[in-house]
């Protein structure tokens, strides 16, 4: 299972296990897309090779602000 969002972690039980980073995010009750994707990012930050580690972070970082818009946009209209 070569694959850059799998990964081989030892369990708390000692056990191997392979672990992808959707199974995290569902895990973690991660239903925010916005917030999927920054986690999902984070996590493989400078493994895609398409870009380079500046161009993650800036991509990381931009969908952070989008994601502080978003959710105060969202609290505004409860408002």
């Amino acid at each position: 299972m070569n694959n850059k969002y799998n990964r081989t972690v030892i369990g708390i039980d000692g056990r191997y296990c392979i672990v992808d980073v959707y199974r995290v995010l569902e895990t973690f009750d991660v239903v925010n897309p916005q917030l999927q994707y920054i986690v999902k990012k984070s996590l493989i930050y400078g493994l895609q090779g398409q870009e380079s580690s500046i161009e993650d972070l800036i991509d990381i970082k931009d969908s952070i602000e989008s994601a502080i818009l978003m959710h105060k946009q969202i609290e505004d209209l409860g408002k």
